[in-house]
């Protein structure tokens, strides 16, 4: 998928669907990440670590180490064909990475002076990874 591709799905997406994906996912976090007990505090750390990595190997983070919309959009759909699931995982991580970008950021920079890159990572692919989900269960 293109950049171009990208900016014509994003084009399709009325910023009202945004804003309800948006708040869809800021709802669903507070409901899931309050009594989210699957992971301590270290656990999360070392799998948002490795998840890090991950996103960096796949060239899916931008210089900073924040996740760039266009490389996950790429590494969670590879092989996908799906234009439906393509369209959702799109709206996915945009409506993450802007509740990421919220939670964690003042500016792109300050994730890596602070040094919550992994902290990033790990709720990214978690909160990503749950509204994949919830397509799934909606679209079978």
């Amino acid at each position: 998928m293109t950049q171009s591709t990208y900016a014509i799905e994003l084009a399709g997406t009325t910023k009202s669907e945004s804003q309800r994906d948006l708040q869809s996912t800021n709802e669903r976090n507070r409901k899931v990440r309050s009594t989210d007990t699957f992971f301590t505090e270290e656990e999360r750390k070392i799998a948002g670590c490795l998840l890090q990595c991950v996103y960096r190997k796949m060239k899916a983070v931008n210089e900073f180490g924040f996740p760039r919309p266009d490389g996950l959009v790429t590494l969670y759909t590879e092989g996908v064909t799906d234009p439906e699931y393509i369209k959702g995982t799109f709206r996915a991580v945009n409506s993450c990475l802007a509740n990421a970008k919220k939670t964690y950021a003042t500016t792109l920079e300050s994730v890596k002076d602070d040094g919550t890159t992994c902290d990033v990572a790990f709720y990214t692919f978690d909160c990503i990874s749950d509204l994949i989900d919830e397509y799934c269960k909606q679209n079978p």
